[in-house]
């Protein structure tokens, strides 16, 4: 009967001795290869590849030169989910591999596109609101929305949480592979990119994202973009933050008080036919507005290190090429120039047997949510 306090004596001194050594080789494995919440290394996690110009400068071109890397990205309402399969006269894109389920990525990220749709919806209907206030009665047509962002800080921490959800690496789980997003292109993430870079990063095994920048000339930009709803920041001093859109809630919620209740979209953005249609802005001074914003858009975004930069109007004049194979080929090469960290995270090859793009195949269908 001794034997028993003298063997759990024993064992106690073995888990005593052994402890030090556990934690010291545990903090080296979590330190070399990092790991999610819920302890599962990330140093395999493939960086997110993120096309930072705004709408209108070729990001359509882009997103359809990453989809046939076979990188998994979204581009406002479309998404690819895998590489290009040459199909009988055209391009499909199945999952990849075939019993892939899509992630929940996916879902935010139409889901924000839906909440930033609403909001520009709203602002055309705030817009027409005011258009018609003194003149005959404001028809139906032209009240507000009654789903309209009531709040634009919970809007905001909202639009933080989605962009979260779809930077974020979500495992397979019982043998059943997740197709992740690797790739976001076009508005609203340009305008997101501050909070964006950072939920990539955090989200990703602490590494930095693929920034691609694609331009072109600011006054042109200006003049595509007028007949959109885009919303930008209501003060117009802070030039480099114009377009800014959780800066612009946060800049506006920090100059009110707690009395003043809910942060109305009124308070905190303007558009372009806000300004010259209520406001009483010259068209000429609108323009070189949005130009400006424009520019300092570009301006943040090289700031933060842009891998490859796309003036496709410039290339095009040159004479360069700016086929989605032409594209596809400078992406792979600014991934390939990060070296291993990055390379090896892809499989970046170009299916030339298949250039064509088939719209249709490219939207999305909730029946492959998991």
């Amino acid at each position: 009967m001794q034997k028993l306090p003298t063997l759990a004596r024993s064992l106690a001194k073995i888990i005593i001795t052994l402890t030090p050594l556990i934690i010291v080789v545990t903090y080296r494995i979590t330190s070399i290869y990092g790991s999610d919440g819920d302890g599962r290394p990330t140093e395999a996690l493939p960086p997110l590849i993120i096309g930072a110009g705004p709408g209108t400068t070729g990001t359509h071109t882009i997103f359809l030169a990453l989809c046939a890397l076979g990188v998994p990205g979204v581009h406002w309402g479309l998404s690819c989910t895998g590489k290009f399969e040459q199909g009988r006269d055209q391009c499909r894109q199945p999952p990849a591999p075939p019993d892939a389920v899509i992630s929940d990525a996916f879902r935010a990220h139409f889901t924000l596109i839906d909440e930033v749709t609403k909001l520009i919806t709203c602002l055309e209907s705030e817009h027409k609101r005011q258009r018609r206030k003194g003149g005959s009665p404001v028809s139906e047509k032209y009240i507000i929305p009654s789903d309209c962002p009531a709040d634009m800080v919970a809007w905001g921490d909202e639009i933080r949480d989605l962009v979260d959800r779809v930077s974020v690496w979500s495992y397979q789980e019982d043998g059943v592979y997740l197709q992740n997003v690797q790739s976001v292109n076009d508005t609203p993430y340009p305008f997101l990119l501050p909070y964006l870079i950072e939920s990539a990063t955090r989200n990703r095994g602490g590494i930095a994202p693929v920034i691609l920048l694609s331009e072109r000339d600011p006054e042109q930009w200006a003049l595509s973009r007028v007949k959109h709803y885009d919303p930008f920041c209501l003060d117009p001093i802070d030039v480099a933050n114009r377009f800014n859109l959780l800066e612009c809630i946060d800049r506006a919620a920090a100059a009110r008080s707690n009395d003043d209740g809910p942060l109305a979209m009124i308070d905190v953005f303007t558009t372009y036919r806000l300004m010259t249609g209520v406001d009483g802005w010259e068209v000429e001074a609108t323009l070189q507005f949005i130009a400006e914003g424009f520019l300092a858009l570009i301006d943040a975004a090289s700031a933060r290190g842009v891998d490859r930069q796309f003036h496709l109007l410039q290339m095009i004049a040159e004479g360069k090429d700016t086929s989605v194979n032409g594209i596809a080929e400078l992406i792979r090469h600014a991934v390939d120039k990060k070296g291993p960290k990055y390379k090896d995270k892809f499989n970046l090859e170009y299916n030339k047997n298949c250039n064509k793009y088939n719209k249709s195949s490219l939207k999305w269908e909730s029946n492959q949510i998991s």
